[in-house]
């Protein structure tokens, strides 16, 4: 039975990494995305007795399978595209934008398209799902009324109408795949990220990040995946044949 148990875990991984790479290929026309890798592991050891030695304590050991090790992201830079958009906004480095949800939750994200919200107390600047961009001192960014220009320097000093604002708050992990995604290109912070470092990344205007997913490797993986999956599909079909053969043994 061990057969079966063991190619039922390579196809139900092989399962698992087939969506990842569905998953990046969907989202190859996303801003700010980040590609992702899943990464295996054999499964638990069971002892068989060593057949030269029965009575040696060094003992044969046979596996149990596969199993997913860690599913980490690729954060590397996605290309630069310019739009022409004063608010689209892009980070030539490593570094993410602070922003804040509506709950008051602190999240970080390369996803530099903003607008601007007008509000019972002001205008800010968001994001397309409406977190508040913050700046230094980990406030919303105020745009004042009737403003018809919004300039920011590469070093994120946001100016409106010629007069200085805020700062951005642009910061950086000391591990970036210990983030935690939480949808909409955003992620929040763990233990195992360590707390947000300040970034000396440079601020680019009018242009976005585009995913940082290469077409041509995931079409590779995928192919890989298939490979696997039929095998271990083949390792199934072998073992019922066998099995057949020894129920029918009279």
């Amino acid at each position: 039975m061990q057969t079966l148990y063991a190619a039922g875990l390579g196809i139900k991984m092989q399962q698992h990494r087939v969506s990842t790479i569905a998953n990046n290929i969907a989202n190859i026309n996303t801003t700010g995305f980040k590609s992702q890798r899943v990464s295996f592991k054999d499964a638990l050891y069971t002892r068989l007795i060593n057949p030269a030695n029965t009575a040696s304590a060094e003992n044969l050991r046979q596996g149990a399978g596969v199993l997913i090790a860690s599913t980490s992201r690729d954060f590397t830079l996605g290309n630069p595209q310019n739009t022409g958009n004063s608010l689209d906004l892009y980070i030539d480095g490593n570094g993410f934008f602070t922003i804040k949800d509506n709950g008051g939750g602190i999240m970080y994200t390369r996803g530099g398209c903003f607008g601007i919200s007008s509000e019972a107390d002001g205008r800010y600047l968001v994001t397309a799902q409406g977190n508040y961009l913050l700046d230094t001192d980990n406030n919303r960014i105020s745009v004042p009324a009737n403003t018809e220009q919004i300039t920011v320097s590469p070093e994120g000093l946001v100016a409106f109408d010629g007069a200085e604002g805020a700062t951005l708050q642009i910061v950086d992990f000391v591990n970036k795949e210990g983030l935690t995604a939480r949808g909409n290109g955003c992620y929040t912070e763990t233990d195992v990220s360590g707390p947000p470092v300040k970034s000396s990344a440079r601020i680019a205007q009018g242009v976005m990040e585009s995913s940082n997913v290469d077409l041509a490797v995931e079409l590779s993986m995928l192919v890989r995946a298939q490979r696997a999956f039929s095998l271990a599909g083949r390792a199934v079909s072998v073992w019922d044949q066998m099995a057949s053969n020894a129920n029918n043994i009279r």
